[in-house]
């Protein structure tokens, strides 16, 4: 089966991303390149993603929401609400994360603001997965996300 990941690249690697993916996952199909990041499926073990040096960062993907305007974060965490993060339990096998917290992004800042519904969410999620709540060192990440191409993402960072 496979899994759909974002990542965040190198500078340096911009321009042969998709090249050295292909080259890293043979069965990868590319869903999304920009500036910075790139969204693509594959059927890899998440594991592997922690060995792959020109990704800074790679996350599982739960959702993507497209051309996201105005109040963008509210229809992130009105799907997070309504919908299940078992995925998180499934692919938490290969890492065995005890513990997590929830980071806003605004075109690359961390932002603060959302409390009460980040509050909600986090023991929605702690209770779905039983990862624990932990704000100051966790393990892990979740990441609600708003691009400066209007896009948004709930992602599940594989690394500490």
């Amino acid at each position: 089966m496979k899994n759909t990941y974002f990542s965040i690249f190198t500078s340096q690697e911009k321009e042969n991303i998709v090249g050295f993916i292909q080259k890293d996952f043979p069965d990868a199909e590319t869903e999304l390149k920009q500036d910075k990041f790139i969204v693509f499926k594959t059927s890899v073990e998440p594991k592997f993603f922690t060995e792959i040096g020109y990704l800074e960062k790679t996350f599982l993907l739960i959702k993507q929401f497209d051309k996201l305007k105005g109040n963008y974060f509210k229809p992130m965490f009105q799907w997070a609400g309504r919908h299940s993060f078992e995925q998180i339990t499934e692919v938490n096998k290969h890492f065995g994360f005890k513990s997590f917290r929830i980071i806003l992004k605004d075109k690359e800042k961390t932002i603060s603001g959302h409390r009460r519904a980040i509050k909600s969410l986090e023991r929605k999620i702690a209770n779905e997965t039983r990862l624990t709540i932990n704000r100051v060192n966790p393990d892990t990440e979740i990441w609600i996300m708003h691009t400066a191409g209007d896009y948004g993402f709930i992602i599940f960072k594989l690394a500490k």
